[in-house]
């Protein structure tokens, strides 16, 4: 039978009709969506790159803006100058213009492990008071994101000694690139900030240690010294060497330096050359089976010498122009103020690692000295960095 013309028309009509309600019926139901997504596409299109030069523009006209960079295509960090000379950050969206909090480019899943890195990196970089302040002080840390590293700045925080020095730690991006939300450019090659590499134009002096080892006292220096970045120069006795082996291999290992102080005390003034050669040729074979090392300085025991019995020998012979006379003055506040009357650029100062009060003195004075922005150093160090080159057979007081 065939349809009517109207039945016809009439499911022509409904065939017409219901997918349009039912693609009406779901943006019905679904309009927020549909229009929050619109937004959002809307102003992703809407902020282009004259919008984000706009905005650079009016950062550096509010905050004085000294440094702008581009750790990705993603991201601009400005970093700012207040009026009482502290630094403030501003990372950018470059898509959206929004501001970013500065750990928003660290992964949240690492951000225990970044911290870690910084006070490892801290550690490697500063004394022990300064960490310590960091830690357990409250201050505030500016981030600035540049193209290969970032660089946090400490602000605020209280340090014992007082330390007014800026604070900052620059972290190559090598070394965090496992925890950055964005690719990073690598450097080929970087190292990482030492408190060891010394500024030749600083007030430097060096510290000497007679008569070791001591099993007690050295360890007890080498942690002081390691704590506040600095070094100094342990000339110890030949007859002792053997039975402390494991001290001199701890120094020898470290950053400091030995020298002789011959093999039992002797006075070089008043012996022949031929004992002064045994001497040092006895001392000089305990350390090398140690170390598998030659020993280069001597400090002679008492200062004694002749300049004709030296002369012999292929050695720098060290003095001294500071003597605390700790031998003699076992007073930990007589120490410290003799120490810090006479941290004079190019001394070298006369201790030794065989007394407590001597070790206490230490304790106290290197927190001040490196607050203070004195290096102290070891001999051979102080002599490079003032740009001296010792000779053989020579004595050496200081090294201006």
């Amino acid at each position: 039978m065939k349809k009517s013309v109207g039945k016809f028309i009439l499911e022509y009509i409904l065939i017409a009709i219901v997918p349009i309600a039912i693609v009406a019926c779901f943006f019905l139901f679904n309009y927020d969506n549909v229009k929050e997504l619109k937004k959002e596409s809307d102003q992703k299109a809407a902020f282009t790159d004259d919008d984000l030069s706009d905005l650079i523009e009016e950062y550096k006209d509010n905050y004085n803006v000294i440094n702008i960079t581009n750790p990705s295509e993603q991201v601009t960090s400005l970093l700012g100058i207040k009026e009482d000379s502290t630094y403030e950050s501003f990372i950018i969206d470059n898509t959206t213009g929004k501001e970013l909090v500065p750990l928003a480019l660290i992964k949240d899943d690492m951000l225990d492990e970044f911290e870690k890195k910084e006070i490892e990196l801290l550690n490697m970089k500063y004394a022990s008071f300064i960490v310590k302040g960091i830690l357990g002080t409250k201050g505030n840390k500016v981030y600035e994101y540049k193209e290969n590293e970032l660089v946090i700045y400490y602000q605020g925080y209280k340090y014992d000694p007082e330390y007014d020095k800026e604070i900052s730690l620059h972290i190559n991006y090598n070394e965090i690139k496992d925890y950055l939300t964005f690719e990073p450019t690598l450097d080929t090659y970087y190292e990482n900030e030492n408190g060891y590499n010394y500024d030749p134009n600083k007030v430097t002096v060096a510290f000497s240690f007679d008569d070791g080892p001591n099993n007690k006292n050295t360890q007890e220096l080498l942690k002081l010294l390691e704590e506040n970045k600095m070094t100094a120069t342990f000339f110890m006795v030949g007859n002792k060497m053997a039975n402390q082996s494991n001290i001199v291999k701890q120094v020898f290992d470290s950053p400091n330096e030995i020298g002789s102080h011959t093999y039992s005390h002797i006075n070089m003034k008043k012996v022949p050359l031929s004992t002064i050669e045994s001497e040092l040729d006895n001392t000089n074979a305990a350390y090398k089976k140690i170390t598998g090392e030659d020993l280069k300085l001597v400090r002679p025991p008492y200062g004694a010498f002749t300049k004709d019995k030296i002369s012999k020998f292929k050695n720098y012979f060290i003095l001294w122009n500071a003597d605390t006379n700790d031998w003699r003055y076992k007073d930990v506040d007589y120490l410290v103020e003799y120490i810090l009357d006479n941290v004079i650029d190019g001394n070298i100062i006369l201790m030794h690692d065989s007394y407590e009060t001597s070790v206490e003195a230490v304790r106290k004075v290197l927190p001040t000295l490196y607050a203070k922005d004195i290096q102290v150093v070891s001999v051979s160090t102080l002599a490079k960095l003032k740009g001296k080159t010792m000779v053989d057979g020579e004595a050496y007081y200081y090294f201006k």
